[in-house]
């Protein structure tokens, strides 16, 4: 059984979907006291396949270790469950990554 970082949530992404968001991912209540997000990006698979380019609007953004995160519609070939990796560097200098579940692309 996987385990996720954020509460298992459904983000549906249907066809016209051109950036749209943004859609907010609060990272702080698993970062050490103190230290912030210098660097972030986010992935997106679909069965274990990259859907990065396809999925993700533009370049994915931080605030107040808030990653803020921009959809596209990929296509119908794409539909199905993504999962969000965010790999993020701090600024301590120290790496870590969280996942989230589900971003579902369908044409409902």
């Amino acid at each position: 059984m996987a385990t996720y970082q954020f509460p298992q949530a459904r983000l549906l992404i249907q066809p016209y979907a051109v950036a749209i968001g943004p859609f907010t991912f609060d990272l702080s209540a698993q970062l050490p006291t103190g230290d912030d997000i210098a660097t972030i990006a986010v992935v997106s698979t679909l069965a274990g396949v990259v859907t990065t380019t396809d999925l993700i609007s533009g370049t994915p953004t931080v605030t107040s270790n808030v990653v803020s995160v921009y959809f596209d519609y990929p296509g119908s070939t794409k539909h199905g469950d993504h999962k969000l990796t965010f790999k993020y560097t701090l600024v301590s200098g120290a790496k870590d990554e969280a996942d989230f579940f589900r971003v579902v692309v369908e044409d409902e």
